[in-house]
């Protein structure tokens, strides 16, 4: 490919825009130049307006915006689908009801599955990449912009029947899981999924549809990619997801980064701290995990590298209260840097011009001067200009601590818990939060990853609230064990299969591994002076309880290199006992050939490896900090930013960061 990831990407999503001169563009093209950006995301890649008839597709001012980047050396990436679509490949005169996806959920009313839209989306995709393919300014093409998906409309049904006798092979064998009595696959109607009497006998068929969604997505996202590859092999392909889905809700948009990143080129993710009733402002560790979560899935699982395709700039809509950015463009920005990201698009250039969110988000005021914002890019923008070999293919050194993550199980997790719907998530959150505190990084891996880690005896992987085992991964615990692997489980861990069926016996096929069975399950459970919420009343087999509540049932099980916590530490109350305990298990078998000695909780440190050995640090306090890491490596410490005070002494790095700023230096 032609132009190839070698640098780091910093840029924004322009709007091309009927209402606004070619003068005003070609400035604001200037502007983001003169900001130190590289990269613009540009939407939408065709003008209708500049048509003879004002509707059909044309090319006029979009290519004069090419143009002018080219002349800029701005690279530039086509954005495809997920905007409005009557801008892209479903203009209204051209759309037909039978079109509509039918769901109280889709963010885009066309249906993907439909023979017509099918045709339509192939041939508006050949027109772009003809188009487009031999332009000097053109870096790539995000094929869809955060991903989603979900219908139950005729043609999807049909889809996802075709989907399940896939899996499923045998009527009987799909009888028998999902509870029903069908005599061939096409009797399957999903609109009678979601009764409570439908749910009471089985969830497998509700969790089979959401594998669905995914797998549809995914497949959208290959077909329309190949379509491009057919014409143009030379340049990215690109998709993205909202978040991390380690953070939240999959079943909104049906999305599984792992799966969107193994069939691109570069992965992306929507990042926005400070919207939709989202409040992250202050919150370092969870957009960490955000982006950890993101790198995870691309960089670490598919070796692709990530780009934050759009970064919140401003506020959500012209009234809306809450969603103000100040200067923390610049702390979310390196953030994203520090984790391994490749590359950064900011949501957007100019505020909205019209609709729900006008006079919202945007790097400038309305005439288009640049603000505050825009100067916090630029800041970072220097440092990655003057340095771009040290921000391409770099790794996160996460001390071989893992984050067992199942897709399956959370979205279960929520259907059990319709009170509680963030359990899985909050439990999760609450085990990377621990570790973050430490200044560890964990990688999150899903079920499928663990037979294919490096096992050490320093190797940790830690499962998290995991009530959903299947009996493959059963088998892959154990061999990650029998490997010296160590692990860290809690809760009601293992009591059923991937099919949603009880284990007779908890842990299923894992007790001689975890040295307990489980024999009950309180909620309350009163110890002393605490009451745990969810309590797992267990008997030792070759395990050996380390902390018994007051009337002598386990707390902890220690069984070799594995613990077991009967309580779900990520989402129970504190305790400084257990607390202890898994501080000192993580001890004795953490490597720590690398380590962060110091940090504060404001404060995000991240080791990578690459072009030298970096620690980038963010600090989100007001105040100045210090921060100290041992390595294990020597040589010249080289600091990429200013004003910062750093040294190495005997293997020692301190970094002195002042409030509100961040730090990057490299052992070469």
């Amino acid at each position: 490919m032609s132009k190839e990831l070698n640098k780091p990407i910093l840029g924004t999503v322009y709007m091309v825009e009927e209402n606004l001169t070619i003068e005003r563009q070609f400035k604001d093209l200037e502007n983001i130049k003169s900001k130190g950006l590289n990269t613009i995301v540009m939407w939408p890649p065709i003008s209708p307006w500049d048509s003879k008839d004002g509707v059909s597709i044309a090319f006029d001012t979009v290519d004069k915006i090419m143009d002018k980047c080219d002349q800029l050396d701005l690279d530039v990436i086509v954005e495809l689908e997920g905007q409005n679509p009557s801008f892209q490949f479903a203009p209204d005169y051209a759309y037909k009801a039978e079109h509509t996806t039918v769901s109280d959920r889709a963010r885009h009313w066309v249906n993907y599955y439909h023979p017509e839209v099918k045709e339509a989306m192939k041939k508006y995709i050949q027109q772009i990449a003809h188009h487009y393919k031999d332009h000097p300014a053109l870096l790539g093409y995000d094929v869809f912009n955060e991903v989603n998906f979900h219908s139950t409309d005729t043609y999807t049904e049909k889809a996802f029947r075709t989907w399940v006798e896939k899996k499923y092979k045998s009527i009987t064998d799909l009888n028998k899981i999902w509870k029903r009595f069908y005599t061939e696959f096409d009797q399957i109607l999903i609109q009678n999924f979601s009764f409570n009497y439908s749910k009471w006998s089985s969830l497998r068929h509700l969790l089979d549809f959401e594998e669905f969604r995914a797998d549809s997505i995914q497949n959208f996202v290959k077909q329309w990619g190949d379509t491009i590859r057919e014409i143009d092999d030379e340049h990215l392909i690109i998709a993205d997801n909202s978040w991390s889905m380690t953070t939240f809700d999959t079943t909104i948009l049906g999305n599984d980064d792992w799966k969107i990143s193994s069939v691109v080129d570069s992965f992306g993710l929507s990042v926005y701290p400070q919207s939709w009733d989202v409040r992250l402002r202050e919150d370092p560790c969870s957009i960490a995990q955000i982006y950890r979560g993101g790198i995870s899935a691309g960089n670490d699982y598919s070796n692709k590298p990530i780009i934050i395709s759009e970064l919140q700039t401003h506020n959500q809509t012209a009234l809306s209260k809450g969603s103000s950015v100040f200067d923390e463009i610049k702390l979310w920005t390196w953030q994203a840097f520090t984790h391994g990201a490749t590359g950064l698009i900011y949501w957007k250039w100019n505020p909205f011009t019209s609709g729900f969110q006008v006079s919202g988000r945007g790097m400038t005021s309305s005439d288009g001067t640049p603000n505050q914002r825009a100067d916090q890019a630029k800041e970072c923008a220097d440092i990655l200009n003057e340095y771009p070999a040290y921000f391409v293919n770099r790794k996160v050194y996460n001390n071989e601590v893992y984050i067992l993550y199942n897709p399956e199980c959370d979205r279960f997790s929520d259907m059990v818990l319709p009170d509680d719907p963030n359990a899985y998530r909050n439990a999760i959150a609450k085990w990377y939060k621990h570790l973050w505190l430490k200044g560890l990084q964990p990688r999150f891996i899903k079920p499928e990853e663990i037979n294919n880690l490096n096992v050490t005896k320093d190797s940790i992987i830690i499962a998290p609230f995991l009530s959903m085992v299947s009996q493959q991964t059963s088998l892959d615990i154990k061999d990650f064990i029998k490997k010296e692997g160590n692990m860290i489980v809690d809760g009601r861990f293992a009591i059923i299969d991937e099919n949603g069926f009880a284990y007779e016996e908890a842990p299923g096929n894992l007790m001689d591994v975890f040295g307990y069975k489980e024999d009950d399950y309180l909620s309350p459970h009163i110890h002393d002076e605490i009451t745990f919420d969810r309590f797992s009343k267990v008997h030792l087999t070759n395990g050996t309880s380390t902390l018994n509540t007051s009337d002598g049932d386990p707390i902890m099980v220690k069984n070799k290199n594995t613990l077991y916590l009967t309580i779900p530490f990520g989402i129970d109350k504190e305790y400084a006992p257990i607390t202890d305990a898994i501080d000192n298990f993580i001890d004795n078998h953490l490597n720590k050939s690398i380590l962060v000695t110091q940090k504060s909780a404001e404060t995000d440190v991240v080791i990578t490896h690459g072009k030298g050995l970096m620690i980038s640090v963010v600090n989100y306090h007001a105040s100045e900090t210090e921060i100290r890491v041992k390595v294990n490596k020597k040589g010249q410490l080289k600091n990429l930013t200013k004003d910062i005070i750093c040294h190495l002494t005997d293997n020692m790095v301190t970094i002195v960061i002042p409030g509100r700023d961040i730090a990057c230096v490299v052992i070469e």
